[in-house]
């Protein structure tokens, strides 16, 4: 979860965005600012990981807060109502800027950039030694607590382990495996074999690795487990199983081409279908 500050002196705006960001399962909102002089030494001792930041301010202007709360493991996302600041932003190291009027869509596009950002500055400051990491959007990339990224000894098995992220604690059928990753064997002996012996090498792997996950067998199929705190960017953007967050899936089509970009997996266009099935039931 992104720990976020809001910067902004135009109530209505500051409401509007706070709204979108507390009803975000990605984002959390430490607290909100109208004064950019008080948002100063708040941000400063709490560190947030995400400051959205107006740039046209009475008294201080955004760009000169940024500067005063500069640290290299802050983005900054500015907003504004003239595109033309956007050159001035970026010259200060943001992240992203907004035009007002501040959207859902605006902000989930940020947000895939912000997650990724995230994971390599999670990298470049050595914290991946804390928290394993997955990153599904962009490319797709798992890495241990001591910073290694996972080497698969086979593309199925690769895959294999994002079939099983994606349905978060779900166990799931050796049939369905076999259909969505085997679509073209006929001979289901082949194909089940196919999956007993990716599965093996999935636990082998994760356990060689130290992740802290495991492959249980459920009812004639199987489940991925977690053991400790994971941090995933696709579960942090798009929880698919919290029912109240069905406006978050709204922004679904946005990451039609970021998740598992790098990859060719037909079950992920099915499975994006899928939910935007159950949007439309809303």
């Amino acid at each position: 979860m992104l720990r976020t500050v809001i910067v902004e002196d135009e109530i209505s705006i500051l409401n509007m965005m706070k709204y979108f960001l507390d009803n975000h399962s990605a984002f959390e909102v430490l607290d909100c600012f109208a004064n950019p002089e008080e948002a100063v030494p708040f941000i400063r001792k709490e560190k947030p990981d995400v400051v959205f930041l107006d740039i046209e301010m009475p008294r201080m202007n955004g760009l000169e807060l940024a500067e005063l709360v500069r640290d290299e493991h802050l983005q900054i996302v500015f907003t504004t109502a003239y595109s033309e600041y956007a050159v001035n932003a970026f010259q200060v190291e943001a992240i992203d800027y907004l035009v007002k009027p501040v959207s859902l869509e605006s902000i989930e596009r940020t947000l895939v950039r912000l997650l990724k950002n995230k994971t390599l500055l999670d990298q470049k400051l050595g914290q991946t030694t804390s928290v394993p990491s997955i990153q599904c959007f962009g490319l797709f990339k798992v890495t241990n607590k001591q910073g290694e990224i996972i080497k698969w000894p086979t593309k199925k098995t690769e895959e294999l382990f994002a079939f099983l992220l994606v349905n978060r604690n779900q166990s799931v059928n050796k049939w369905l495996i076999a259909e969505a990753l085997w679509p073209n064997i006929e001979e289901p002996d082949r194909a089940i074999h196919n999956v007993h012996n990716s599965i093996y090498r999935l636990k082998k792997t994760l356990s060689s690795y130290a992740f802290p996950a495991s492959i249980s067998m459920v009812n004639d199929g199987y489940l991925l487990n977690f053991h400790e705190e994971v941090s995933c960017d696709f579960y942090l953007a798009h929880d698919v199983e919290n029912k109240q967050n069905y406006k978050d899936r709204n922004s679904l089509n946005l990451y039609r081409d970021q998740l598992f970009r790098d990859k060719d997996y037909i079950w992920c266009n099915q499975l994006q279908e899928s939910f935007e099935r159950l949007l439309k039931l809303e």
